[in-house]
Order: structure tokens, then sequence, then C-alpha cells
């Protein structure tokens, strides 16, 4: 596959993906995702820093 084609066909995923989904859902979803375990799992794991 060449950089053009492979460039068409992440195009094209992408465009399928947003017919289905909203951009702003998308956002909604992932933001709800990481209160519901992302914060949870960095304070878990002590993947953050403080001053």
């Amino acid at each position: 596959m060449t950089a053009k084609e492979e460039g068409e066909a992440r195009w094209a995923v992408a465009k399928m993906f947003f017919e289905h989904r909203s951009l702003v859902e998308n956002q909604l979803q992932s933001y709800n995702e990481f209160l519901e375990t992302g914060m949870q799992r960095m304070f878990k794991e002590g993947d953050f820093k403080t001053n």
C-alpha cells in the first residue's frame, strides 16, 4: 500500500466513524470515560506529579 492509499484509507475510516458518531459525542464519551476510570487509575497508580 502506498502512502497515498494509506492516507485515503485512513480518511475513509474516519469518515465512516463520524457518520455514525458526531465529533462532540465522541469527545463527551472520551471525557466521561476519563472521569469514570482514567482519573481513578491515575491516582491509584500514582501517574501524576505534584509541585
